[in-house]
């Protein structure tokens, strides 16, 4: 028989300047959605993130999974862009129809992923 533990959680919002800390602190890491465009350029400026964010749980939503991908299409921006990497997919969150074909033209050798609203994917890296 499994007990389940209580353990207090506590929850940070990210900053710039305490970012590595607050990631090193961690389990989880959650990167929420929004721009992806804007957040790449904010977390290019971690060149090392892919080692802090070893042996986490990292998840993503929207623009928040993008940024995971190697390659991704952002419906915000109405292209595609190059992700960190961290995930070798390619990806369409939000997919639609009228979004096929999006990637076609980058990273043939990693998967398509393409999420429609509410759906997700776990990846477990071993």
């Amino acid at each position: 028989k499994q007990v389940a533990t209580i353990q207090k959680l506590s929850f940070e919002i990210a900053t710039e300047q305490d970012f590595t800390e607050q990631i090193q602190k961690a389990d989880i890491v959650f990167f929420v959605g929004g721009k992806t465009v804007k957040l790449l350029d904010t977390l290019k400026h971690f060149p090392d993130l892919n080692h802090y964010l070893k042996g986490k749980i990292v998840a993503g939503e929207s623009a928040g999974a993008n940024i995971l991908a190697k390659y991704c299409y952002s419906p915000n921006a109405d292209k595609s862009l190059e992700g960190l990497g961290i995930l070798p997919i390619r990806l369409i969150p939000h997919y639609q129809e009228k979004y096929k074909g999006k990637l076609d033209d980058v990273g043939k050798e990693f998967d398509l992923i393409l999420l429609p609203e509410y759906q997700s994917r776990v990846f477990i890296q071993e």
